[in-house]
């Protein structure tokens, strides 16, 4: 190091004394009372320039006995950039302890104690070019020139265009853009090829990247940030692109979101047909458009292929990614959810949840992987992790409960409730199971009602109670017969086979349509 730069080190720390430096002095103490003796280490956190003295950052010790402790610092004020500081440690060799400090020395002739350098954080860094480094300026292509003697670039404020409170940095900005009704101003661009288009442009635009929004006329309020992000934008307002060709496609259209590279890169819209309230954030969110309005996709690749479809919600990684035009008023909320999605008014909550549906319609599912292999069947709705897992045609059934109905393939018009309830067989129609396991031992089987604790129907048309173990069976209230029938006044009264009756004297039985036959009853036993 050569003995000026050591010396310019030596004077930015105060090691050297002089009329550049400042004096911090004060009486340190410790908690008993007594004088503290130790050492600081200061260190400036950054090079910084002032006038024709380049000062550099050091490390320096500063010991002090009997309480008494100075130092002599250069001004962090004076130094450009003004966001130096300087990082005090304190070491004590006597009782006590002070915490790491943050000093900004300012500009002094007289001495100054801790209290006044001492901030709660080191000042963020901020940038400025002084107006005095911009040169050249005038209508038209404006070049600033060299900016500290190592930017080149073009700033176009033009005589021509006055864009009130705008502010453009970079190559090609604004430089065609024309003021109508008095609207614009209030812009900000920043970036290669900003705004060149030779057209009125609205006012409150803020654009950031190359070729970011620079397509824009009567558009206002919009907002967009990363290379190419709604180039091809023409009006429109509070629109928002954030990230790499984000919003790329769209030419009309008013509060979109896009965040996230690609994302909604073939959204477009014609004057007659404006996408509106669409939102995508992610990685190719809504790839390929998201115009139906009003939709919604939030996850890598959600609702990638879908360019048309309207009113959906899409959640989760790969959300209604392969979905079509037709999959409309959908919602799903999970990873893979309505993967396949080609019907209408389906949702899906739920990793994998209705991942394979296809043409099949307002199914509602939620659950790890709630109705995952359903393709055609509708009006079905599930609560469950597996539930209807490996339903496709089915359709109109109601299953809750983990694994309930799992195993069925086509049959409609169940209910399943309870954990594995009308999981064993397939393709069972009709049929109500309520309970855990409760379910029918054969394929097929149609109006059966299994209730209780692995309760199995047998055959259709039958109504099981409880398990093989059940013991008794209580029940209260008047046991009534559909085939038990008023007292017949004749024997041609009208009757369907398989009726019967009784009183105090008979026993009447209906053996043909309309045909009455009777036995005398007697109370002498059997």
């Amino acid at each position: 190091m050569s003995t000026t730069i050591k010396a310019l080190a030596l004077m930015a720390l105060g090691v050297i004394a002089g009329a550049q430096t400042t004096t911090i002095s004060s009486v340190v103490n410790g908690p008993d009372g007594n004088p503290a003796a130790g050492t600081a280490t200061i260190t400036l956190s950054g090079p910084c320039q002032s006038g024709s003295t380049y000062v550099i950052p050091r490390q320096i010790q500063v010991p002090f006995t009997a309480g008494v402790f100075s130092v002599n610092l250069y001004p962090n004020t004076t130094c450009i950039p003004s966001t130096t500081s300087y990082a005090v440690q304190w070491q004590l060799t006597t009782p006590g302890r002070i915490p790491n400090q943050v000093w900004i020395v300012p500009a002094s002739t007289t001495p100054i104690q801790i209290d006044a350098v001492l901030v709660p954080s080191p000042p963020s860094p901020s940038y400025a070019i002084p107006y005095t480094q911009i040169t050249g300026l005038s209508s038209g292509y404006a070049p600033v020139g060299s900016v500290s003697g190592t930017v080149q670039s073009e700033l176009a404020l033009t005589d021509n265009s006055p864009s009130i409170f705008s502010l453009s940095l970079g190559d090609a900005i604004l430089h065609n853009a024309q003021q109508e009704y008095g609207v614009t101003g209030a812009n900000t661009y920043v970036g290669y090829h900003q705004m060149s288009t030779p057209n009125v442009f609205g006012p409150y635009n803020t654009s950031v990247g190359f070729e970011s929004m620079n397509s824009i006329t009567t558009g206002f309020d919009n907002t967009s940030v990363g290379v190419q992000t709604m180039p091809n934008l023409v009006d429109g307002f509070a629109n928002l692109a954030l990230g790499f060709q984000a919003g790329i496609a769209l030419t009309h259209g008013s509060r979109n979101v896009f965040v996230g590279p690609n994302a909604g890169f073939q959204t477009n819209g014609s004057t007659s047909n404006l996408p509106e309230g669409t939102v995508a954030v992610g990685v190719e969110a809504c790839y390929s458009g998201c115009n139906g309005s009003e939709d919604t996709a939030v996850g890598v690749d959600a609702l990638e292929h879908s360019a048309n479809a309207a009113d959906v919600t899409a959640v989760g990684a790969y959300a209604m990614q392969h979905a079509t035009d037709a999959a409309a008023n959908a919602t799903a909320l999970g990873t893979f959810s309505l993967d396949n999605a080609n019907g209408p008014g389906d949702t899906g909550l739920g990793f994998q949840s209705l991942q394979s549906n296809g043409t099949g319609s307002y199914n509602t599912a939620a659950g790890y992987n709630a109705f995952q292999a359903n393709t055609t069947g509708s009006g079905n709705a599930g609560l469950g992790a597996n539930v209807a897992v490996n339903n496709t045609t089915g359709s109109d059934n109601a299953a809750l409960g983990q694994l309930a109905l799992g195993n069925n393939v086509g049959g409609s018009n169940n209910v399943a409730v309870g954990y594995g309830a009308g999981y064993i067989q397939n393709n069972v129609n009709n049929s109500v199971f309520l309970g855990y396991q409760a379910d029918e031992s054969a394929n097929n089987l149609s109006n059966v009602v299994a209730i209780g604790y692995q309760a199995q129907a047998t055959q259709s048309n039958e109504v099981v109670i409880g398990n093989a173990s059940i013991s008794q069976t209580v029940l209260h209230g008047a046991l009534v017969d559909s085939a038990l029938v008023a007292t017949p006044a004749s024997s041609t009264s009208a009757c369907s086979t398989g009726q019967f009756s009784f009183d105090d004297g008979y026993f009447y039985a209906c053996v043909a349509t309309d045909t009455w036959t009777r036995v005398a009853m007697t109370h002498s036993g059997w």
